[in-house]
């Protein structure tokens, strides 16, 4: 058995912790050890051996609180191995065919300015961005009341990211 996994998660409606916990569910399936937990309640970094974040995306920007994690992962274990996923925007799904995942998610991540910033000095492995959910309970602004509901999410492709993770992490 590998060493644990960190599956860290920020979300304001709960999509986000629902893939982190998808991603979560797979590595487990390999054997791993995996803690998933929002990011405000992660206390302790030094018992992992690898960590996945989650962090939705509201109008172009990733929560502060995902942001500011990465900032702290960044400071703390600079050579921990990271994995980082968007959730969001909604809409047609920019990944394609579910057999097109591994593929892209092993190539040069194109990671948003905000996450590259924030996860500067980390051991940033890969990116990828989901597409995200809108429900009745997305009501905390005007551009969110003004949004289409519908979930855009493909748990497939999140399971073949998290596949892919898993082979890297054997591959350490």
């Amino acid at each position: 058995m590998s060493g644990k996994v960190l599956v860290a998660f920020a979300s304001r409606h709960g999509s986000t912790r629902e893939i982190a916990q998808t991603i979560a569910a797979v590595l487990r399936e390999k054997g791993r050890d995996v803690d998933v937990t929002p990011v405000a309640d992660v206390i302790d970094l030094g018992a992992y051996e690898a960590v996945v974040v989650g962090c939705a995306v509201y109008h172009g920007r990733s929560m502060a609180e995902g942001r500011s994690f990465l900032r702290r992962l960044a400071r703390q274990f600079p050579d921990r191995p990271v994995w980082v996923f968007s959730s969001g925007p909604t809409g047609e799904d920019p990944l394609g065919d579910p057999a097109e995942v591994a593929k892209r998610a092993s190539a040069a991540p194109a990671v948003p300015a905000d996450v590259a910033r924030d996860a500067a000095g980390a051991d940033l492995r890969g990116h990828v961005t989901f597409p995200g959910r809108v429900g009745e309970d997305a009501v905390d602004d005007v551009l969110e009341r003004s949004m289409p509901r519908g979930d855009w999410r493909n748990l497939e492709h999140v399971a073949a990211w998290a596949r892919q993770i898993d082979a890297e992490l054997k591959d350490r």
